[in-house]
């Protein structure tokens, strides 16, 4: 019995890791688009500003 609770402990634990590192890899997802963003509109920006 305590090999069968440890098991499944063990199970949930690895479960709760794996779910933790799909999290982290959708918000690096995010995090990453956003940066994009970022760059991309300073870009825009630094280009208007020199057509002026």
């Amino acid at each position: 019995l305590c090999v069968y609770v440890f098991n499944m402990t063990n199970s949930v634990s690895n479960m709760s890791d794996s779910v933790s590192n799909m999290s982290n890899s959708v918000s690096n997802m995010y995090d990453r688009r956003a940066h994009k963003k970022k760059i991309l509109f300073f870009l825009s920006y630094k280009l208007g500003r020199n057509t002026d």
